[in-house]
């Protein structure tokens, strides 16, 4: 539908139905040019913990965009990739988390702190060590994150 705000509400009445048969549209929802239907899509495919969705969340992730795309939408992005992928995810949000990126050079502030929230759901043992470094990083929005990352899991 050309409306965003149809597009929205057609989402919440997919989450209310609930089942495997709405994971299509929503699915397609991802590939929409308003981003708060893709993150809305997002939050609601989380809820299936689908295989699927993590290799398009990393592939979303990994393709090089990310810098323009608004903060809450990198953010689901980012705590999607942790709570799908797991053990898979690691790598991808230590590499974004670390100061030189997956292309070696320095990431963003923002970027940081995305795949901070996402080392947060991981909860592993080397999630929490990096989550404990951050907290002595030089970007106070990386700090704040890192601390809130630890207290949401129980840490601190």
């Amino acid at each position: 539908h050309p409306e965003v705000r149809v597009r929205k509400e057609a989402e919440k009445a997919l989450e209310s139905i609930g089942s495997e048969e709405e994971k299509v549209p929503l699915m397609t929802a991802l590939k929409d040019n308003d981003a708060g239907v893709r993150t809305g899509a997002l939050k609601i495919l989380r809820k299936f913990g689908d295989k699927k969705l993590f290799e398009i969340v990393r592939e979303r992730v990994l393709a090089g965009d990310l810098k323009e795309r608004p903060f809450t939408e990198k953010r689901e992005l980012f705590e999607t990739l942790a709570e799908t992928g797991s053990e898979m995810a690691f790598p991808i949000l230590s590499e974004f988390f670390r100061k030189k990126g997956l292309f070696r050079r320095t990431e963003p502030e923002e970027l940081r702190a995305c795949a901070a929230y996402g080392l947060g759901i991981l909860g592993t043992k080397e999630a929490i060590t990096l989550l404990e470094k951050g907290l002595y990083a030089k970007e106070g929005f990386v700090r704040d994150v890192c601390k809130k990352a630890l207290v949401k899991a129980g840490l601190k």
